[in-house]
Protein backbone atom coordinates (compact mmCIF):
# COMPACT_ATOMS: atom_id res chain seq x y z
CA UNK A 1 0.00 0.00 0.00
CA UNK A 2 1.57 3.67 -1.26
CA UNK A 3 1.27 6.76 1.21
CA UNK A 4 -1.94 8.00 -0.61
CA UNK A 5 -4.19 4.74 -0.13
CA UNK A 6 -2.77 4.74 3.42
CA UNK A 7 -4.22 8.53 3.94
CA UNK A 8 -7.31 7.51 2.06
CA UNK A 9 -7.94 5.01 4.06
CA UNK A 10 -7.76 6.97 7.61
CA UNK A 11 -8.97 10.02 6.49
CA UNK A 12 -12.01 7.68 6.56
CA UNK A 13 -11.27 6.56 9.57
CA UNK A 14 -10.47 10.01 11.09
CA UNK A 15 -14.00 11.21 10.32
CA UNK A 16 -15.21 9.22 13.16
CA UNK A 17 -13.10 10.65 15.61
CA UNK A 18 -14.64 13.52 17.64
CA UNK A 19 -11.67 13.89 19.99
CA UNK A 20 -8.05 15.14 19.54
CA UNK A 21 -5.75 12.28 21.16
CA UNK A 22 -1.88 12.43 21.44
CA UNK A 23 0.34 10.41 20.45
CA UNK A 24 3.10 10.67 22.76
CA UNK A 25 5.89 9.16 21.31
CA UNK A 26 6.23 10.91 18.13
CA UNK A 27 4.66 14.03 19.53
CA UNK A 28 2.13 14.33 16.42
CA UNK A 29 -1.62 14.74 17.36
CA UNK A 30 -4.78 13.90 15.09
CA UNK A 31 -8.03 15.59 14.44
CA UNK A 32 -11.44 15.11 12.78
CA UNK A 33 -13.14 16.80 10.10
CA UNK A 34 -14.73 20.21 11.73
CA UNK A 35 -11.18 20.55 13.90
CA UNK A 36 -9.59 22.05 11.30
CA UNK A 37 -7.44 18.83 10.15
CA UNK A 38 -8.60 15.92 8.24
CA UNK A 39 -5.80 13.84 7.45
CA UNK A 40 -2.17 13.09 9.71
CA UNK A 41 1.37 12.46 9.64
CA UNK A 42 0.83 10.50 13.01
CA UNK A 43 3.85 8.08 13.81
CA UNK A 44 7.19 7.80 13.21
CA UNK A 45 6.88 5.07 10.12
CA UNK A 46 4.87 7.82 8.59
CA UNK A 47 7.85 10.15 8.98
CA UNK A 48 9.78 7.99 7.78
CA UNK A 49 7.95 7.25 4.64
CA UNK A 50 7.99 10.47 3.61
CA UNK A 51 11.74 10.81 3.88
CA UNK A 52 11.74 7.82 1.67
CA UNK A 53 9.42 8.54 -0.38
CA UNK A 54 8.74 12.51 -1.27
CA UNK A 55 11.95 13.55 -3.06
CA UNK A 56 11.57 17.45 -1.28
CA UNK A 57 11.76 16.31 1.70
CA UNK A 58 14.24 13.80 1.34
CA UNK A 59 16.74 16.13 -0.60
CA UNK A 60 16.27 18.58 2.60
CA UNK A 61 16.79 16.42 4.65
CA UNK A 62 20.19 15.08 2.63
CA UNK A 63 21.19 18.23 2.13
CA UNK A 64 21.44 19.55 5.49
CA UNK A 65 23.17 16.21 6.63
CA UNK A 66 26.08 16.41 3.84
CA UNK A 67 26.76 20.32 4.84
CA UNK A 68 27.04 19.28 8.34
CA UNK A 69 29.00 16.54 8.00
CA UNK A 70 31.89 19.20 6.20
CA UNK A 71 32.01 20.69 9.40
CA UNK A 72 34.77 18.72 11.54
CA UNK A 73 34.68 19.13 15.58
CA UNK A 74 37.47 20.61 17.84
CA UNK A 75 37.92 19.94 21.53
CA UNK A 76 39.52 23.07 23.70
CA UNK A 77 40.08 22.33 27.33
CA UNK A 78 38.43 25.17 29.70
CA UNK A 79 40.30 27.98 31.12
CA UNK A 80 39.33 29.63 34.44
CA UNK A 81 37.17 32.13 33.35
CA UNK A 82 35.00 29.17 31.68
CA UNK A 83 36.36 29.95 28.13
CA UNK A 84 37.54 27.70 25.98
CA UNK A 85 41.71 27.99 25.07
CA UNK A 86 41.52 27.78 21.42
CA UNK A 87 45.14 28.28 21.19
CA UNK A 88 45.48 24.79 21.85
CA UNK A 89 43.25 21.54 20.83
CA UNK A 90 43.08 18.08 22.30
CA UNK A 91 43.66 14.81 20.51
CA UNK A 92 42.19 11.43 21.14
CA UNK A 93 45.14 11.27 23.49
CA UNK A 94 43.12 13.84 26.10
CA UNK A 95 39.62 12.25 26.79
CA UNK A 96 37.81 9.06 26.11
CA UNK A 97 35.14 10.80 24.30
CA UNK A 98 37.37 12.25 22.28
CA UNK A 99 39.24 8.93 21.04
CA UNK A 100 35.57 7.38 21.20
CA UNK A 101 34.82 10.50 18.73
CA UNK A 102 37.72 10.06 16.33
CA UNK A 103 36.88 5.96 16.14
CA UNK A 104 33.18 5.16 17.05
CA UNK A 105 33.17 1.64 16.15
CA UNK A 106 34.38 -0.97 13.78
CA UNK A 107 32.03 0.06 11.20
CA UNK A 108 31.59 3.63 11.52
CA UNK A 109 33.43 6.83 11.41
CA UNK A 110 32.57 10.41 12.63
CA UNK A 111 31.35 11.22 9.94
CA UNK A 112 28.41 8.37 9.34
CA UNK A 113 27.69 8.89 13.46
CA UNK A 114 27.04 12.49 12.49
CA UNK A 115 24.83 11.91 9.36
CA UNK A 116 22.61 9.65 11.10
CA UNK A 117 22.43 11.91 13.87
CA UNK A 118 21.14 14.63 11.71
CA UNK A 119 19.14 12.64 9.64
CA UNK A 120 17.29 11.07 12.26
CA UNK A 121 16.78 14.43 14.25
CA UNK A 122 15.47 16.09 11.15
CA UNK A 123 13.38 13.57 10.07
CA UNK A 124 11.64 12.38 13.31
CA UNK A 125 12.64 14.82 15.71
CA UNK A 126 14.37 12.27 17.90
CA UNK A 127 18.01 10.98 17.37
CA UNK A 128 20.15 9.39 20.16
CA UNK A 129 23.73 8.25 20.34
CA UNK A 130 24.50 5.49 22.90
CA UNK A 131 27.69 5.29 24.51
CA UNK A 132 29.61 1.75 25.25
CA UNK A 133 31.76 1.67 28.26
CA UNK A 134 34.72 -0.11 29.88
CA UNK A 135 34.14 -2.97 32.79
CA UNK A 136 33.57 -0.45 35.45
CA UNK A 137 31.36 2.06 33.66
CA UNK A 138 33.35 5.09 33.37
CA UNK A 139 35.03 5.60 30.30
CA UNK A 140 33.31 5.29 26.98
CA UNK A 141 35.08 3.36 24.43
CA UNK A 142 32.39 3.13 21.61
CA UNK A 143 29.42 5.06 20.46
CA UNK A 144 26.79 3.90 18.22
CA UNK A 145 23.60 5.13 16.44
CA UNK A 146 20.49 3.31 17.19
CA UNK A 147 17.24 3.03 15.01
CA UNK A 148 15.47 6.30 16.32
CA UNK A 149 12.34 4.63 16.02
CA UNK A 150 13.06 1.69 18.03
CA UNK A 151 14.20 3.69 21.04
CA UNK A 152 11.23 4.28 23.75
CA UNK A 153 12.12 6.79 26.85
CA UNK A 154 11.80 5.98 30.03
CA UNK A 155 10.05 8.74 31.98
CA UNK A 156 11.35 10.27 35.80
CA UNK A 157 9.59 12.09 37.91
CA UNK A 158 12.31 14.21 39.06
CA UNK A 159 14.83 13.42 36.03
CA UNK A 160 12.74 13.63 33.54
CA UNK A 161 14.46 10.94 31.39
CA UNK A 162 15.08 7.99 33.85
CA UNK A 163 16.07 5.64 30.68
CA UNK A 164 15.31 3.75 27.84
CA UNK A 165 14.40 1.00 25.92
CA UNK A 166 15.28 -0.29 22.21
CA UNK A 167 13.31 -2.71 20.31
CA UNK A 168 15.34 -4.40 17.92
CA UNK A 169 11.85 -5.55 15.90
CA UNK A 170 8.27 -5.71 16.15
CA UNK A 171 7.45 -8.00 19.10
CA UNK A 172 11.58 -8.38 19.63
CA UNK A 173 12.58 -8.34 23.34
CA UNK A 174 12.89 -4.99 24.82
CA UNK A 175 16.79 -4.13 25.99
CA UNK A 176 17.10 -1.77 28.81
CA UNK A 177 19.38 1.14 28.68
CA UNK A 178 20.21 3.43 31.85
CA UNK A 179 20.21 6.61 31.20
CA UNK A 180 23.99 7.29 31.35
CA UNK A 181 24.13 4.72 28.29
CA UNK A 182 22.55 6.90 25.82
CA UNK A 183 22.34 10.30 24.74
CA UNK A 184 18.64 12.42 23.28
CA UNK A 185 18.88 15.14 20.89
CA UNK A 186 15.62 16.41 20.29
CA UNK A 187 13.62 19.42 19.02
CA UNK A 188 11.03 21.33 21.19
CA UNK A 189 7.74 19.90 21.16
CA UNK A 190 4.75 21.64 22.87
CA UNK A 191 3.19 18.50 23.35
CA UNK A 192 6.01 16.18 25.31
CA UNK A 193 8.27 16.88 27.55
CA UNK A 194 10.81 13.64 26.72
CA UNK A 195 10.18 13.60 22.57
CA UNK A 196 10.89 16.20 19.83
CA UNK A 197 8.29 17.27 17.50
CA UNK A 198 9.51 16.11 13.55
CA UNK A 199 9.76 18.98 11.35
CA UNK A 200 7.23 17.05 8.65
CA UNK A 201 4.73 17.31 10.99
CA UNK A 202 4.75 21.03 10.62
CA UNK A 203 4.58 20.74 6.74
CA UNK A 204 2.59 18.09 6.61
CA UNK A 205 -0.29 19.79 4.73
CA UNK A 206 2.23 20.92 1.95
CA UNK A 207 3.69 16.94 1.86
CA UNK A 208 0.31 15.69 2.06
CA UNK A 209 -1.26 17.81 -0.33
CA UNK A 210 2.12 16.93 -3.36
CA UNK A 211 1.65 13.27 -2.45
CA UNK A 212 -1.68 13.91 -3.43
CA UNK A 213 -1.42 15.99 -6.57
CA UNK A 214 1.75 13.27 -7.85
CA UNK A 215 -0.38 10.59 -7.55
CA UNK A 216 -3.78 12.21 -9.55
CA UNK A 217 -1.38 13.25 -11.97
CA UNK A 218 0.01 9.76 -12.53
CA UNK A 219 -3.82 8.26 -13.00
CA UNK A 220 -4.47 10.89 -15.24
CA UNK A 221 -1.26 9.87 -17.50
CA UNK A 222 -2.41 6.48 -17.35
CA UNK A 223 -6.19 6.41 -18.34
CA UNK A 224 -6.84 9.40 -19.77
CA UNK A 225 -3.53 11.22 -21.19
CA UNK A 226 -4.30 13.88 -23.46
CA UNK A 227 -3.05 14.45 -26.93
CA UNK A 228 -1.16 17.40 -28.15
CA UNK A 229 -3.84 18.19 -31.03
CA UNK A 230 -6.88 17.12 -32.40
CA UNK A 231 -8.45 17.31 -36.08
CA UNK A 232 -12.23 18.35 -36.31
CA UNK A 233 -14.28 18.43 -39.52
CA UNK A 234 -18.37 18.53 -39.96
CA UNK A 235 -17.90 15.23 -42.41
CA UNK A 236 -18.49 12.03 -41.31
CA UNK A 237 -14.83 10.26 -42.66
CA UNK A 238 -15.28 7.07 -44.48
CA UNK A 239 -12.79 4.35 -43.21
CA UNK A 240 -10.71 4.74 -46.18
CA UNK A 241 -9.85 7.92 -45.13
CA UNK A 242 -9.69 7.48 -41.90
CA UNK A 243 -6.96 5.00 -42.25
CA UNK A 244 -5.17 7.28 -45.03
CA UNK A 245 -4.91 10.48 -42.50
CA UNK A 246 -3.38 7.90 -39.38
CA UNK A 247 -0.92 6.92 -42.18
CA UNK A 248 -0.21 10.27 -43.27
CA UNK A 249 0.02 11.70 -39.62
CA UNK A 250 2.73 9.05 -38.91
CA UNK A 251 5.22 10.44 -41.69
CA UNK A 252 5.33 13.61 -39.13
CA UNK A 253 6.05 11.94 -35.68
CA UNK A 254 9.86 12.09 -34.56
CA UNK A 255 12.13 14.48 -34.51
CA UNK A 256 13.35 14.05 -37.75
CA UNK A 257 10.26 14.81 -39.03
CA UNK A 258 9.52 18.43 -37.02
CA UNK A 259 8.33 21.27 -38.08
CA UNK A 260 7.26 19.37 -41.84
CA UNK A 261 4.15 21.05 -43.39
CA UNK A 262 0.89 18.79 -43.88
CA UNK A 263 -2.12 19.25 -46.58
CA UNK A 264 -5.38 18.53 -44.49
CA UNK A 265 -7.99 17.67 -46.99
CA UNK A 266 -12.16 17.79 -46.95
CA UNK A 267 -12.66 20.37 -44.25
CA UNK A 268 -9.95 19.09 -41.30
CA UNK A 269 -9.05 21.94 -39.16
CA UNK A 270 -6.13 21.28 -36.98
CA UNK A 271 -6.91 22.53 -33.51
CA UNK A 272 -3.74 22.61 -30.94
CA UNK A 273 -4.85 21.06 -27.80
CA UNK A 274 -3.35 24.08 -24.97
CA UNK A 275 -2.41 23.40 -21.15
CA UNK A 276 -6.02 23.71 -19.23
CA UNK A 277 -6.37 26.17 -16.47
CA UNK A 278 -6.71 22.91 -14.22
CA UNK A 279 -3.12 21.81 -15.35
CA UNK A 280 -1.66 25.08 -14.43
CA UNK A 281 -2.97 25.40 -11.13
CA UNK A 282 -2.14 21.36 -10.38
CA UNK A 283 1.73 22.96 -11.62
CA UNK A 284 1.82 26.39 -9.05
CA UNK A 285 -0.10 24.02 -6.15
CA UNK A 286 3.30 21.90 -6.65
CA UNK A 287 5.37 24.71 -6.41
CA UNK A 288 3.65 26.48 -3.52
CA UNK A 289 3.85 22.71 -2.09
CA UNK A 290 7.68 22.90 -2.97
CA UNK A 291 8.08 26.40 -1.12
CA UNK A 292 6.58 25.28 2.36
CA UNK A 293 8.69 22.23 2.38
CA UNK A 294 11.90 24.48 2.24
CA UNK A 295 10.34 27.13 4.49
CA UNK A 296 10.47 24.13 7.04
CA UNK A 297 13.74 23.02 6.84
CA UNK A 298 15.50 26.60 6.05
CA UNK A 299 16.97 25.46 2.73
CA UNK A 300 16.72 27.42 -0.07
CA UNK A 301 15.61 27.00 -3.48
CA UNK A 302 19.68 27.62 -4.97
CA UNK A 303 21.02 25.33 -3.06
CA UNK A 304 19.76 22.63 -3.83
CA UNK A 305 20.05 23.19 -7.52
CA UNK A 306 16.86 25.58 -8.40
CA UNK A 307 18.18 28.08 -10.51
CA UNK A 308 15.12 30.24 -11.26
CA UNK A 309 16.06 33.97 -10.99
CA UNK A 310 19.72 33.23 -9.50
CA UNK A 311 22.56 35.27 -10.00
CA UNK A 312 26.13 35.37 -8.47
CA UNK A 313 24.96 37.71 -5.72
CA UNK A 314 21.58 36.36 -4.59
CA UNK A 315 23.57 32.79 -4.65
CA UNK A 316 25.80 33.92 -2.40
CA UNK A 317 23.51 35.06 -0.12
CA UNK A 318 21.28 32.00 -0.19
CA UNK A 319 24.08 29.91 0.63
CA UNK A 320 25.15 32.22 3.75
CA UNK A 321 21.31 31.77 4.64
CA UNK A 322 21.34 28.06 4.57
CA UNK A 323 24.35 27.47 6.62
CA UNK A 324 23.41 30.54 9.37
CA UNK A 325 19.70 29.57 9.24
CA UNK A 326 19.80 25.69 8.70
CA UNK A 327 23.02 24.18 9.19
CA UNK A 328 24.62 25.91 12.22
CA UNK A 329 21.90 25.87 14.98
CA UNK A 330 21.90 21.58 14.41
CA UNK A 331 25.49 21.97 14.75
CA UNK A 332 25.19 23.98 17.84
CA UNK A 333 22.14 21.64 19.51
CA UNK A 334 24.73 18.52 18.84
CA UNK A 335 27.86 20.18 20.37
CA UNK A 336 26.17 21.50 23.53
CA UNK A 337 24.05 18.71 24.57
CA UNK A 338 27.60 16.65 24.70
CA UNK A 339 29.02 19.19 26.45
CA UNK A 340 26.43 19.54 28.87
CA UNK A 341 26.36 15.41 29.60
CA UNK A 342 29.81 14.45 29.09
CA UNK A 343 32.52 16.93 28.14
CA UNK A 344 32.48 19.72 30.46
CA UNK A 345 32.46 18.34 33.83
CA UNK A 346 35.53 17.08 32.67
CA UNK A 347 36.95 21.00 31.98
CA UNK A 348 36.74 20.33 28.36
CA UNK A 349 34.41 20.94 25.20
CA UNK A 350 33.29 20.59 21.90
CA UNK A 351 32.79 22.70 19.47
CA UNK A 352 32.30 22.92 15.63
CA UNK A 353 34.84 24.80 13.03
CA UNK A 354 32.67 26.69 11.02
CA UNK A 355 36.11 28.49 9.78
CA UNK A 356 36.21 25.96 7.32
CA UNK A 357 32.59 26.86 5.70
CA UNK A 358 33.88 29.39 2.36
CA UNK A 359 30.08 30.81 2.14
CA UNK A 360 30.36 31.82 6.35
CA UNK A 361 34.08 33.28 6.22
CA UNK A 362 33.30 36.41 5.11
CA UNK A 363 31.74 37.01 8.23
CA UNK A 364 34.80 36.34 10.03
CA UNK A 365 37.11 38.26 8.02
CA UNK A 366 34.43 41.37 8.75
CA UNK A 367 34.60 40.33 12.39
CA UNK A 368 38.35 40.50 11.89
CA UNK A 369 38.22 43.85 10.45
CA UNK A 370 36.22 44.99 13.42
CA UNK A 371 38.18 43.88 16.35
CA UNK A 372 41.69 45.29 14.46
CA UNK A 373 39.72 48.89 14.12
CA UNK A 374 39.05 48.63 17.61
CA UNK A 375 42.93 48.09 18.79
CA UNK A 376 44.29 50.53 16.37
CA UNK A 377 41.78 52.92 17.49
CA UNK A 378 42.63 52.39 20.79
CA UNK A 379 38.94 51.44 22.36
CA UNK A 380 40.26 48.17 23.47
CA UNK A 381 43.46 46.45 23.71
CA UNK A 382 44.98 43.30 22.35
CA UNK A 383 44.45 41.08 25.68
CA UNK A 384 40.95 42.18 25.76
CA UNK A 385 40.35 41.16 22.00
CA UNK A 386 42.13 37.62 22.62
CA UNK A 387 40.00 37.17 25.68
CA UNK A 388 36.66 37.60 23.58
CA UNK A 389 38.35 34.90 21.26
CA UNK A 390 38.70 32.76 23.78
CA UNK A 391 42.52 32.82 23.71
CA UNK A 392 45.18 33.62 25.89
CA UNK A 393 46.84 36.68 27.23
CA UNK A 394 50.23 37.97 26.13
CA UNK A 395 52.88 40.11 27.83
CA UNK A 396 52.56 43.08 25.60
CA UNK A 397 48.81 42.87 24.82
CA UNK A 398 47.92 45.46 27.97
CA UNK A 399 48.98 48.57 26.07
CA UNK A 400 46.16 50.60 24.38
CA UNK A 401 47.30 51.93 20.62
CA UNK A 402 46.39 55.16 18.49
CA UNK A 403 47.09 56.61 15.44
CA UNK A 404 49.51 59.31 15.89
CA UNK A 405 47.51 61.93 13.66
CA UNK A 406 44.49 62.07 15.93
CA UNK A 407 44.27 65.06 18.06
CA UNK A 408 41.04 66.99 19.58
CA UNK A 409 40.12 69.72 17.31
CA UNK A 410 38.90 71.69 20.24
CA UNK A 411 40.81 71.52 23.73
CA UNK A 412 37.65 72.22 26.51
CA UNK A 413 38.42 74.98 28.81
CA UNK A 414 39.16 72.28 31.97
CA UNK A 415 41.53 70.38 30.34
CA UNK A 416 44.36 71.26 32.86
CA UNK A 417 41.93 70.43 35.81
CA UNK A 418 41.67 66.75 34.40
CA UNK A 419 42.56 64.04 36.41
CA UNK A 420 46.19 63.23 34.91
CA UNK A 421 46.44 65.62 32.46
CA UNK A 422 50.66 67.06 32.26
CA UNK A 423 49.45 70.23 31.28
CA UNK A 424 51.44 72.89 33.28
CA UNK A 425 49.56 75.20 35.44
CA UNK A 426 50.12 79.03 35.27
CA UNK A 427 50.38 81.07 38.20
CA UNK A 428 47.74 82.83 39.56
CA UNK A 429 49.35 86.48 38.72
CA UNK A 430 49.17 86.31 35.63
CA UNK A 431 45.39 86.32 34.95
CA UNK A 432 46.11 86.26 31.38
CA UNK A 433 48.11 83.37 30.96
CA UNK A 434 45.72 80.75 31.04
CA UNK A 435 42.94 82.18 28.60
CA UNK A 436 42.15 80.07 25.53
CA UNK A 437 43.91 82.77 23.34
CA UNK A 438 46.69 84.22 25.14
CA UNK A 439 50.06 83.06 23.16
CA UNK A 440 51.98 82.85 26.51
CA UNK A 441 49.73 80.07 28.67
CA UNK A 442 50.15 76.60 27.46
CA UNK A 443 46.42 75.53 28.39
CA UNK A 444 45.31 76.00 24.97
CA UNK A 445 47.79 73.30 23.08
CA UNK A 446 45.83 70.41 22.29
CA UNK A 447 46.07 67.41 24.65
CA UNK A 448 48.15 64.41 23.57
CA UNK A 449 47.56 60.97 23.55
CA UNK A 450 49.14 59.53 26.72
CA UNK A 451 51.73 57.53 24.49
CA UNK A 452 52.85 61.04 22.52
CA UNK A 453 52.78 62.85 25.48
CA UNK A 454 56.05 62.05 26.50
CA UNK A 455 57.86 62.51 22.99
CA UNK A 456 56.02 65.92 22.76
CA UNK A 457 57.05 67.12 25.74
CA UNK A 458 60.44 66.19 24.88
CA UNK A 459 60.52 67.39 21.98
CA UNK A 460 59.59 70.96 23.50
CA UNK A 461 62.71 70.83 26.37
CA UNK A 462 64.92 70.42 23.15
CA UNK A 463 63.76 73.47 21.37
CA UNK A 464 63.61 75.42 24.48
CA UNK A 465 66.75 74.60 25.09
CA UNK A 466 68.22 76.22 21.91
CA UNK A 467 69.97 79.35 22.31
CA UNK A 468 68.16 80.79 18.84
CA UNK A 469 64.62 80.00 19.81
CA UNK A 470 62.53 82.14 22.36
CA UNK A 471 59.99 80.21 24.79
CA UNK A 472 56.92 82.24 22.63
CA UNK A 473 58.57 81.14 19.35
CA UNK A 474 58.48 77.53 20.78
CA UNK A 475 55.21 77.17 21.73
CA UNK A 476 53.97 79.41 18.46
CA UNK A 477 55.38 76.33 16.49
CA UNK A 478 54.29 73.97 18.43
CA UNK A 479 50.66 75.07 18.42
CA UNK A 480 51.45 75.24 14.53
CA UNK A 481 52.74 71.89 13.75
CA UNK A 482 49.71 69.79 15.63
CA UNK A 483 47.47 72.15 14.10
CA UNK A 484 48.97 70.79 10.80
CA UNK A 485 48.80 67.16 12.02
CA UNK A 486 45.01 67.41 12.85
CA UNK A 487 43.87 68.98 10.00
CA UNK A 488 46.29 66.57 7.78
CA UNK A 489 43.99 64.07 9.87
CA UNK A 490 40.73 65.84 9.21
CA UNK A 491 41.12 65.33 5.13
CA UNK A 492 42.64 62.10 5.37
Amino acid sequence: MNMVSMFLDRMDADSKVSKIPIDEHSGSFESGVGVGRDFRLGDNDDFMNVYSDHAWVHICVETISNAATKIPWSFYRLMKDGLPDLDTKLGPGDHPFIEAWQNPNPNDSWRTIKDALISWYLVIGNSYMELVRDENGINIQELYVPQADKITVVPHPKKRVGGYFFTPEKGGQDVPLSADQMIQFKTWNPYSDIYGLSPINAGGHAVITDLFAIESNKAILKNRAAPDFALETEQNLEDTQYKRLVRQLKRFKGPKNAHKTTILEGGLKWKAITMSMKDMEYMEQRRLNRTEIFAVYRVPPIVVGLMDGATRSNAVTQKKMFYEEAVVPIEIVLTQVINSQILRKDGIVVMHDQDVVTSLKEDKKEQSNIETRYVREGILTINEVRRSMGRKDVAWGDVYWAPQNLFPVEVPEDVENRPGSSQPTNDDSDPDASKPGSEEGTSHLPALHPMLESFGMKLIGELIDADDVSSKEVLSAVRKHFSQRQLQGVDS
